[in-house]
């Protein structure tokens, strides 16, 4: 096994690493926006009794934790998107547009893009694939960031959310 294909398998690795957090922050997502339609369905009486009960203390408590919830919530999707958002090249090395990266490619005519195919040796590919190896593991690295914020504050949202629908009931 030469370089090139040891380097090739490392791409399509942590490629994988990337389809993977999207799978993951897409059912994420899906959970969390059952969840919070089921609880908000299923406890909505309760939290128009506890506004309608008179008892001013209780509705301000209800609904300082609706809001903090809500916080978390948004907060913890607007994440979860952003770890589902295309990313661009993060290295942006434009004296080494290569054969590789799809907005390289896309950005020259077929023409030029046949050129530089037929031009490439192999140094060339190996740092093309260095490249794409580096870019893709900050890429990765960067949607994990953002889907590991987006599960830790959707979770809390979502358990805040429990707790005063709970909290609405024994009211």
């Amino acid at each position: 096994m030469d370089l090139s294909d040891t380097l090739e398998k490392d791409l399509a690795r942590i490629i994988g690493f990337i389809n993977n957090c999207d799978s993951k922050a897409s059912i994420v997502l899906g959970t969390v926006l059952t969840s919070v339609s089921l609880i908000l369905g299923l406890s909505h009486s309760e939290f128009m009794g506890v506004f309608h009960s008179g008892d001013i203390g209780a509705a301000a408590i209800v609904i300082l934790l609706l809001v903090a919830s809500a916080i978390l919530l948004v907060k913890g999707l607007h994440a979860l998107f952003d770890s589902l958002r295309a990313r661009d090249d993060p290295l942006k090395d434009e004296s080494m547009k290569g054969t590789i990266f799809y907005r390289h490619i896309a950005s020259m005519d077929l023409d030029a893009y046949r050129e530089r195919i037929s031009a490439r040796n192999y140094e060339n590919y190996v740092r093309e694939l260095t490249k794409q190896i580096r870019a893709n593991a900050e890429i990765c690295t960067e949607k994990y960031d953002w889907y590991n914020e987006g599960l830790r504050l959707s979770v809390r949202g979502v358990v805040l959310l429990i707790f005063v629908a709970v909290l609405a009931f024994v009211f």
